[in-house]
């Protein structure tokens, strides 16, 4: 997903159809809640 982003962000020019700024937005929201959802959960891995 990173690179997704990435992509977006340095060639916009291949995605004439979207809504970047809004797309990289949600991209990040998910890879972000994708990290809390990791780290909760290696975190309850190491307890249980």
């Amino acid at each position: 997903m990173e690179d997704c982003i990435r992509d977006r962000e340095q060639h916009p020019e291949k995605y004439p159809d979207e809504d970047i700024p809004a797309v990289i937005a949600r991209q990040k929201k998910l890879l972000k809640e994708l990290y809390e959802k990791e780290k909760t959960g290696t975190a309850a891995a190491m307890v249980g």
